[in-house]
């Protein structure tokens, strides 16, 4: 069975209302969230489960932040929010910092995630996933091509998979945005399907989780990671929903999808419309 998680929203937590019809609907196991402290608790409280999603951000890190152990160790409300996850998994962000500077050295990054992911294994009791970034054309302004291609590469996942027990996190946007760049700089010569397609085919196994939502379009070969609604009537949101599916169908260990949709509606209306959502994830996907 896949569980579906609803993506947090300021306020979300806070609102006995919107929890509620988070739960009521009975689509949800719970909330996706990366803020630790009370929120978690009052989720939890409400009783729907919590899925972390890169607890580092309220750090300003992904898994190839450097000191990392001495933050952990001065911040253990971290490691407690992780351990109190409904889920047998904890996701981190991995190669996002390739896109920020121009000095970001792929082996550098590489060595950095497989030590932090060590050391993370070693201090949670779950499995560690890394989500594969987001590629768009604005983030080769800082001039770092080849880190850039490596990180949404099949070789930089297949390095991370080869650590024991480390899972993967597909984001489908996030591969259709980093495809489209790739084909429109002449980086890679197949389609945005087969480049997803080539995922799975070497990473079925080894997919637990599913981040889904809808690209913004740009023209007909660019597609932006936006965290948009899915609209079937769209050229964007019918291929989320193609790839997806796709994925459901081929990866035998996925346990979760989330819709990581970001409405920037008030708690009560970012719910409902992430329940209509989910009965179309339900409906064409799962």
């Amino acid at each position: 069975m896949v569980d579906l998680f609803c993506s947090w929203y300021k306020g979300l937590a806070y609102s006995k209302e919107a929890l509620g019809l988070v739960k009521d609907s009975n689509l949800f196991k719970g909330l996706e969230l990366w803020n630790v402290g009370e929120e978690m608790d009052l989720i939890k409280n409400s009783g729907l489960g919590v899925s972390v999603h890169n607890p580092l951000r309220v750090y300003g890190k992904g898994l190839e932040g450097f000191d990392l152990e001495n933050l952990v160790k001065d911040n253990p409300l971290f490691v407690n929010a992780c351990e109190k996850s409904s889920t047998s998994f904890v996701g981190f962000h991995a190669g996002y910092s390739a896109r920020l500077s121009k000095n970001s050295n792929s082996d550098d990054i590489l060595a950095k995630c497989k030590s932090n992911i060590s050391f993370l294994k070693s201090i949670i009791g779950k499995q560690i996933i890394f989500e594969n970034c987001s590629l768009s054309d604005t983030f080769f302004e800082s001039g770092n091509e080849f880190a850039l291609n490596y990180c949404t590469s099949n070789d930089f996942f297949r390095a991370l998979l080869a650590e024991e027990n480390v899972g993967f996190l597909l984001d489908v946007s996030h591969a259709i945005s980093s495809a489209s760049t790739k084909i429109n700089k002449g980086l890679c010569t197949t389609s945005i399907e087969d480049y997803f397609s080539d995922i799975l085919t070497n990473f079925s196994e080894k997919i637990v989780q599913l981040h889904l939502s809808s690209t913004m379009m740009i023209d007909e070969n660019t597609f932006v990671d936006a965290h948009l609604p899915i609209d079937i009537n769209d050229e964007a949101g019918r291929l989320a929903l193609c790839l997806a599916k796709e994925a459901v169908l081929a990866c035998p260990n996925l346990k979760a999808i989330t819709l990581e949709i970001d409405t920037r509606l008030p708690p009560i209306d970012h719910v409902k419309t992430l329940i209509k959502q989910a009965e179309l994830v339900n409906k064409i996907v799962l």
